[in-house]
């Protein structure tokens, strides 16, 4: 990444101090933490959590940007990409909003690291493991769900299973509703992680469960005074267009329209309804906007930052 963090010595806080963290969950912020040069520490706790059999021992991070075979073929930008000190390549995607065909880009994410491994010329295809691991905040379709959070996909024979085929493409979701560890149950440095990675946007102050030095860097990276102005808004424009995407799906405005129309047809007339329906739609965008404003108050962003997003006023905003 061009814009380094802020060095580790200057990210002591104090645990009792009001503050406000990131939201890992977001693709820059993750990838911010886990796939930056220097917080290779943090990536290799999450990645023995999520990988708890491989006992890695360390993780070197490689390219994020992976150009496609050919010119009009798809380039592809990883969240973060690292080798493990046993040779195996490991991708790791965040993924926040729910996408019919995200199972399809993991296979996809997995050509990448495999044909880079293959030299030209080579006689034999040989290669290292490959995992693609998907980190959902949403839960898997009712056809792929298990009870677990962490599920393992490998190419097996579709009616003897405990025959593989080939035991190096691993597929990996990690669907994060399903964390539902409360602070007095986290242990392992792991699942306090996990656990930050869930929730830490809603911290208005470092829980005592959470702090240990191996999280200090975390939490100091994680603040966002902290941060580099062009990091803050990096941060802030994800945000916003995460809303954006948050607030297509909403029905507010749906419903707005929905009874503009239906106010327009009472009255009987053409205009009636143009009125009704420009009336249904200001009502739905205001909705929105203060859903929108209480969100973010909710999650202790500055009041004049959520001003700024929202175009309420101050005043609108403190009542809330």
């Amino acid at each position: 990444m061009t814009d380094n963090c802020p060095k580790t010595t200057d990210l002591q806080l104090d645990a009792s101090q009001e503050i406000f963290l990131i939201d890992l969950k977001i693709d820059y912020c993750f990838k911010l933490i886990f796939g930056t040069e220097g917080n290779e520490d943090l990536l290799l706790i999450l990645v023995n959590y999520l990988l708890p059999e491989k006992h890695i021992k360390s993780v070197r991070l490689g390219p994020q940007e992976q150009k496609g075979e050919y010119e009009k073929s798809r380039d592809c930008i990883f969240d973060v990409y690292c080798t493990t000190d046993d040779g195996s390549k490991l991708v790791i995607e965040i993924q926040r909003n729910k996408k019919n065909d995200f199972a399809k880009r993991m296979v996809y994410y997995s050509g990448f690291p495999i044909r880079s491994q293959v030299q030209s010329g080579a006689k034999v295809y040989d290669y290292n493991s490959v995992y693609v691991i998907g980190i959902l905040d949403f839960l898997l379709p009712s056809e792929m769900a298990t009870n677990n959070m962490i599920n393992t996909f490998t190419f097996r024979n579709d009616m003897e299973h405990d025959i593989q085929f080939t035991p190096s493409s691993i597929l990996v979701t990690v669907e994060l509703p399903k964390y539902r560890k409360t602070l007095s149950e986290v242990e392992t440095l792991g699942e306090k992680l996990m656990y930050c990675i869930r929730h830490q946007e809603s911290f208005t102050e470092i829980p005592e469960e959470l702090q240990c030095p191996e999280l200090e860097k975390l939490f100091g990276i994680s603040n966002f005074a902290s941060l580099s102005e062009n990091q803050q808004n990096m941060y802030m424009r994800e945000f916003k267009e995460m809303l954006d995407r948050q607030s297509e799906l909403n029905t507010a405005e749906t419903n707005g329209i929905e009874k503009g129309i239906a106010e327009g047809r009472a009255e009987g007339r053409a205009e009636g309804q143009a009125e009704g329906r420009a009336k249904g739609l200001e009502e739905g965008r205001e909705a929105e906007r203060l859903r929108t404003a209480k969100e973010m108050k909710a999650k202790h962003f500055p009041i004049d930052v959520i001003a700024e997003i929202t175009t309420l006023s101050a005043e609108q905003i403190e009542l809330l």
